[in-house]
This record gives structure tokens, sequence and C-alpha cells, in this order.
């Protein structure tokens, strides 16, 4: 416990917020195996047996409302009037040309351009508030007036979290989430291994990567599950056994394997990892309250470490209330 003046410092929320700001997913990787490799050394009463791991994603959902052309399209030019007003401070000639909206803006802004705008930041970022107003503008004007469908990768579902998805993963009663998925690999003892934030990418996609990562980090990752056989091959060449579940009619070899006990216990003990994903949830990573995609990595890699700290944590506390029964019945006797 710290002593002095350094333990009765105090620090203004935004120290805070900068400082967190500095730490990146790379240092609180860094952080996370650290943590891990503690809890191993408490919890393994063999330090060479392997850890046994289950993996499978989850979505956080960004901090934004939900997406239709009308509000988006309020969005991108209310940001646009804002910006202008900011930047026409000084400029009080070209405030009038905001009425306009979009049209006046472009012209307002290749004027300012002209009279050497010190502002050249601000002035991109108003064009980037007008690419978003044209791009709904036409949108809207295709999909109610021509009745044309947009195909989905030209939508956006957010101008300011723009690394938003629209993710649908059937989940009962949630058709559709708004954020990133996110997939975590955990071990036997409760501590996530590591994790991958997936910008359009599906479970398939990231699987053979969150092993090979996962040893690169812990080289005793003997086992794994999943639920997307489709890297059976790969994963088996790195792993010393791999559960993956087929969907539909499975084979003679397939119903063998999948009947076996050994795969039975592998695929109960998968389930577990919807605990450890309901727990990061219940303690806010259901929503990243962070900016910017950086800011989501980061939020999303400081909540896996509060989870594995959490984890050391009541570890170390049920030790010692096991020592404190030990002594109790000693006395006791």
């Amino acid at each position: 416990m710290h002593t002095g003046a350094a333990a009765k410092s105090k620090y203004k929320l935004q120290t805070i917020r900068d400082n967190v700001a500095l730490l990146t997913p790379e240092v609180l990787d860094e952080i996370n195996r650290f943590v891990v490799n503690a809890g191993h050394n408490l919890v393994k009463k063999n330090s060479e047996a392997n850890l046994n791991g289950r993996c499978d994603s989850f979505v956080v959902e960004t901090n934004v409302h939900y997406p239709t052309d009308i509000n988006l399209l309020l969005d991108a030019i209310r940001k646009v009037i804002q910006s202008m007003a900011q930047v026409c401070f000084t400029y009080a000639a070209y405030v009038e040309v905001v009425e306009s909206f979009v049209f006046r803006a472009k012209d307002t802004v290749l004027q300012l351009s002209q009279q050497g705008c010190s502002a050249v930041i601000t002035l991109l970022v108003i064009d980037g508030y007008i690419q978003h107003a044209e791009r709904q503008i036409d949108q809207v004007r295709r999909r109610v007036l021509n009745d044309e469908v947009i195909p989905h990768d030209e939508k956006v579902f957010s101008i300011f979290e723009q690394h938003t998805e629209w993710i649908c993963k059937g989940k009962a009663g949630v058709p559709q989430e708004l954020g990133l998925k996110v997939c975590v690999l955990e071990d036997q003892y409760g501590f996530l291994l590591h994790h991958r934030v997936m910008e359009k990418q599906s479970d398939e996609q990231v699987a053979f990567a969150m092993v090979i990562e996962s040893k690169k980090r812990f080289a005793d990752l003997g086992s794994c599950s999943f639920y997307s056989p489709a890297n059976r091959q790969k994963l088996a060449d790195v792993l010393d056994k791999v559960v993956l579940p087929k969907k539909g009619k499975l084979s003679l070899k397939e119903k063998e394997i999948e009947c076996s006990e050994e795969f039975i216990q592998a695929r109960h003990h998968h389930s577990a990892i919807e605990s450890a994903i309901n727990a990061v949830e219940n303690h806010g990573l259901d929503r990243c309250l962070d900016k910017g995609i950086d800011g989501f990595k980061r939020y999303v890699a400081l909540a896996i470490v509060a989870r594995n700290l959490q984890m050391l944590g009541h570890i170390i506390q049920q030790k010692k209330l096991e020592r404190l029964k030990k002594r109790r019945l000693a006395l006791a006797a």
C-alpha cells in the first residue's frame, strides 16, 4: 500500500481519460498475458499441463442510434451546419451561405480555401459530412423515389462511428445488432487468453488466426472447441484436439467422432464460454462508449484485462478463504 504524498494525490477526470487513451491494444495485450500467467501459476497443478480452449464470438455494440435514411441525412446536414458556423465565426461574411445546406456549404468551403482559411482540418471534416449528406440524398432518392434496393455494402450505419456493422446473429428476440463482433478464446480456468475485433469478418475467417495467435502467447494451448468447422484440417495441424460440431447431415466418420465421449465432454465444456461472454457484457462490454475504431479496440482490450483481473482476484480470495478454513479446523482439532 502506498503511503505519503503519492497516496493522497488526486487527478482530474480528464487527466485520467488522457492517460487511459495512451494505452494501446498492444500494451494491453502484454498486460493481459502477465495477468493470465499469474493466474495459471496459482491454478495449474502441473506446470506442463495443456490448456484447453473454447472460442466464440459476440457483438459489442457501438454507441449509435438506430439508422434510417432520414436520420442519417439529418446527422450529416446538422454537422455540416454546426461545423460551418464554427468556421464562419471569424468569417462572418460567409454565414448566410450556410442556409442552403450542402450546395452552399461546398461553395463556402471553396471560398474559405481561396481566402487562405487556416482551419484546413476543419474544412476537411466539413467536406466529409457533405459527402455523407450527398450519399444519403442519393440513397433516399434511389430507394424511395426509384424503388431501388440499396446494396448492403453501400450502406453506412453511422456517420460518427463508421466502423459500425449491421449484424444478425440469430439471437432470440434480437433481430439485429449495431456494432462489431469480437472473438474471444477462453481456457478451462476461465481466463481469456486472446481476443480479436472482427471487422467485416466471419467466425470461420478468424478461427485459425485466433488459435495461431493464442499459441504464440500461450504455447501450452493443446485443444480448442469452436462452432465454425470450416478450418477443421488447418486447426488439426496445430492442435492436439479440435472440437468442431458440424451443422447438417453427418457422414459415418463424422458421427463416430461427434458421438465419442471425449468429443461430447469437450462440447459441453464449450458452452461455458457463454458465461465469460455474459460476464464481460454485464461489466460494460455490451456497448462501447469510446469513439472511433481505435477507441473501440482499446475499450475491448481494457475489458478483457479487467475480466482476467477479476478472475485472478477471485482465485486469490478463494485460496485465502481455504487457508483460513484449514487454520480454523486445525485449531478446533
